[in-house]
C-alpha cells in the first residue's frame, strides 16, 4: 500500500516525518482510503462478473467454463490489488444457499403459504393494471 501511495502521488515521502504523530495519522488515513479504493475495484469486478452471466443463453457446460474463468480472473485481480485478502472462488453450493437466505430475508420464504398469497395478490394487481 505504501508503494501504491507513493507511485500514485497520494503521499510524498520527501516530506515524511516518521517521528511526528500527525504524519503517521495522515499516513494511516491515506492508506485506509487506498485500501477502500482497492476493495471497491474488486467489488466492481465482482458486479461485472455477475452481470456478464446474468442473461447467459449457453448450455450449462459453457456457463460453468466462463464462470470458473471469471472466478480465476477475479481471484488474480483481487490478489494484485489486495494480496492479503482471501480471493478463493466461492463454492457454488454455498453461494446458492447464501443467495436463498438473502432472498428469504428480503422477500419472504417461497415455501410459506402467506408468501404465495401475497404473490397471487401482487400478480392480480399487476394483471389488472395491464388490462386498464
Amino acid at each position: 500500500m505504501i508503494v501504491q501511495a507513493s507511485v500514485t502521488g497520494a503521499l510524498d515521502f520527501r516530506d515524511a516525518r516518521p517521528l511526528d504523530r500527525r504524519w503517521h495519522k495522515r499516513l494511516r488515513w491515506t492508506l485506509d482510503y487506498l485500501d477502500r479504493q482497492n476493495d471497491a475495484r474488486v467489488v466492481e469486478n465482482l458486479i461485472q462478473q455477475h452481470l456478464a452471466v446474468l442473461d447467459y443463453n449457453g448450455d450449462d457446460n459453457q456457463f460453468s467454463t466462463h464462470w470458473d474463468e471469471a472466478n480465476r480472473l477475479r481471484a488474480r485481480y483481487g490478489g494484485l490489488v489486495s494480496p492479503w485478502g482471501d480471493w478463493a472462488p466461492p463454492d457454488p453450493q454455498e453461494l446458492a444457499a447464501q443467495m436463498h437466505e438473502e432472498y428469504v430475508a428480503t422477500f419472504g420464504d417461497p415455501q410459506d403459504p402467506e408468501f404465495d398469497a401475497e404473490m397471487d395478490r401482487l400478480i392480480a394487481y399487476w394483471e389488472g393494471k395491464d388490462a386498464a
